[in-house]
């Protein structure tokens, strides 16, 4: 089963006073401002550009932590994380100059063709293959340079440009600065870093506000964000949630057999018929490698999460738990999309109806979520089940998104 870590990292950390950000750009070598720097607040539709002075303005949504994310043609991305109860009266960020760092040692170069070869599985991967994303379209497809290790089995994107992506699905325009963008098709995961930045589709006869509205509300619910947000307000029961311990087993059974068949056909040279696909179709060789046991009673919210301060709950479990979004029942394109890998072994009744993730922390330390859905260090959960193939950029939507 694919797993996915999106992530929207933030590397520096300032802390914030007013419901306004200002701000000044300049080179950090010559000091010289930069005018027409992008200044965004991180997978918002919050942003603006700097004036020929460097100086910039920019408002919050509302209250909380943001991430800032400043972008110039020829300079390196700049972030920090700012709050809004606690800002400085101005911000003076230095940009430094992009330099030629040394070309990474790879028996791969980048594909010239490579969107004609990879383009279709990195929209999958990216965008996924859901409904959304049949709505989606990225405009700039040119910026996108693709390197493929045959070795490893690891396909590696990167961007000389932001990404533009127009999503007629859910009435956004995004702008994506992509950081790093790896595919491992060896164990079937995906990992994409980057800053997103919303604008708003202006709506049109063919693209009614009311449809964006009814499509973006089916995005939210039961999402990675509605959990977040549901989680710090310890409200997951009222909007559907349930949370249950998983404990991961291998299939012993499965490897046994495997490997007993196997060590049938090469101990009798004699014998000329070949594993073929009937053969591998027996049932204990299309179960899962791993197993999953899911508790029957609910989790307690209070064992996992905890208050770190006024504005940050934290979040930390050891190996899985099981996240069930009850208000939902699983779309038959899902069932496309996962095939065999759907696990059946999932002991409470209402498990082939309704939305079922499972997630783990990868590290030793609690993540930290905020009032808006936003949650820090996103490298360090890990996705699969339902989540795993519905969290892509089809189906994001800004953390200044409220349901309606």
């Amino acid at each position: 089963m694919k797993k996915v870590i999106s992530c929207l990292i933030c590397v520096v950390y300032i802390q914030t006073i007013f419901a306004q950000i200002t701000g000044r750009i300049i080179d950090a070598y010559n000091q010289y401002p930069v005018n027409g720097a992008s200044v965004f607040l991180n997978k918002t539709t919050k942003g603006t550009v700097t004036n020929r002075d460097g100086n910039f303005q920019l408002s919050l949504p509302e209250e909380g932590r943001f991430h800032l994310v400043v972008s110039a043609p020829g300079y390196e991305i700049y972030t920090a994380t700012i709050q809004s109860n606690k800002l400085p009266s101005k911000l003076d960020i230095n940009l430094r100059p992009k330099t030629n760092e040394p070309v990474e040692v790879s028996s791969e170069s980048y594909e010239k063709n490579g969107w004609v070869k990879w383009g279709r599985t990195f929209r999958e991967a990216f965008l996924g293959s859901v409904e959304e994303a049949k709505r989606c379209r990225i405009v700039n497809p040119e910026v996108l340079n693709f390197r493929f290790n045959n070795k490893s089995r690891i396909l590696k994107v990167t961007t000389s440009a932001p990404l533009k992506i127009q999503n007629r699905a859910l009435g956004y325009n995004v702008i994506f600065h992509l950081e790093e963008f790896i595919l491992d098709f060896s164990v079937d995961y995906v990992l994409y870093i980057g800053y997103p930045f919303f604008e708003e589709i202006k709506s049109d006869p063919s693209n009614r506000s009311d449809t964006w509205t009814q499509n973006r509300a089916y995005a939210y619910d039961g999402s990675v964000m509605h959990f977040m947000r549901a989680l710090y307000r310890n409200q997951l029961e009222e909007e559907g949630f349930e949370i249950r311990k998983v404990t991961m087993i291998p299939n012993s059974n499965k490897e046994v057999k495997k490997a007993t068949a196997q060590g049938f056909l090469i101990k009798n040279d004699f014998v000329t018929l070949q594993p073929s696909f009937a053969f591998y179709s027996t049932p204990f060789l299309l179960e899962p490698d791993s197993l999953y046991i899911a508790s029957s009673s609910l989790f307690n919210l209070n064992s996992i999460a905890f208050s770190v301060d006024s504005t940050t709950r934290g979040l930390y479990f050891d190996d899985y738990i099981e996240v069930n979004y009850t208000k939902r029942v699983e779309p038959i394109v899902y069932w496309q999309t996962i095939g065999l890998n759907f696990n059946s072994s999932i002991n409470h009744p209402d498990a082939e109806k309704t939305l079922l993730s499972k997630i783990r922390i990868k590290g030793d330390k609690p993540i930290h979520v905020f009032s808006n859905g936003i949650f820090n260090d996103q490298r360090d959960i890990v996705y699969s089940g339902f989540w795993s193939n519905y969290e892509v950029i089809s189906r994001m939507l800004p953390y200044d998104y409220k349901r309606k």
